[in-house]
């Protein structure tokens, strides 16, 4: 039996449906088709009521209007119930909760969403913390791993989805210090600029999203 390929970016996303704790504090289902044309950072963390991972959600957060101007949905998820989600969103901020957040965390109870992502750690029986960018045709563009101890960076986050749909969009030239400021490249320029700039020694060429 051959083994499965890690899921990488340029790949279709796995499909799932999962049970979620939306922003109306109430239980819904979430679905990756649910979110067919548009962007999506699915967004797994180890467990709730921990330490590292309020500090992560609260942040996404607090730059949900950032995301939402970026036309990016958000769905943080982990091996908790929806039940745990409620409860750990009724929990104050100043005692290790959460509060109320403006997008859905789901629950992965069978942890069958994180292993067709790569996010699960098995030995620890809950997710690490995973981050995927879907683009509108399903198809994923970035995808990072991080360790259970390590947060992740929003704000690079942002810069990556918006790199990604420059690209998608516009077909631009994406540096990865000139995300802001980048100029339209034509399609069957890439390859030619590639050669270009690596004869002069540029050490970031087309299209570098990290």
């Amino acid at each position: 039996m051959s083994e499965q390929i890690p899921l990488q970016p340029g790949m279709k996303a796995p499909d799932f449906t999962m049970q979620s704790l939306g922003p109306d504090m109430d239980f819904h289902t979430v679905k990756l088709s649910d979110y067919k044309g548009k962007w999506l950072v699915l967004f797994s963390y180890p467990l709730d009521f921990t330490f590292v991972c309020p500090t992560e959600l609260v942040e996404l957060n607090n730059n949900f209007d950032k995301f939402n101007k970026l036309k990016c949905s958000i769905i943080g998820f982990s091996t908790d119930s929806v039940y745990v989600h409620n409860a750990w969103a009724m929990t104050d901020r100043k005692d290790g909760g959460i509060g109320m957040l403006k997008y859905p965390l789901a629950s992965d109870l069978t942890h069958a969403v994180a292993e067709k992502y790569g996010f699960y750690l098995e030995d620890e029986c809950h997710c690490l913390r995973g981050t995927a960018l879907i683009n509108p045709d399903g198809i994923v563009l970035h995808i990072t791993k991080n360790h259970p101890d390590v947060g992740r960076n929003i704000q690079d986050m942002l810069e990556i989805i918006d790199a990604a749909q420059k690209l998608s969009e516009k077909q631009v030239n994406c540096t990865s210090l000139q995300t802001q400021n980048a100029e339209p490249l034509p399609s069957k320029d890439r390859e030619l600029s590639k050669v270009e700039n690596a004869d002069k020694g540029a050490k970031s060429t087309c299209c570098s999203l990290l």
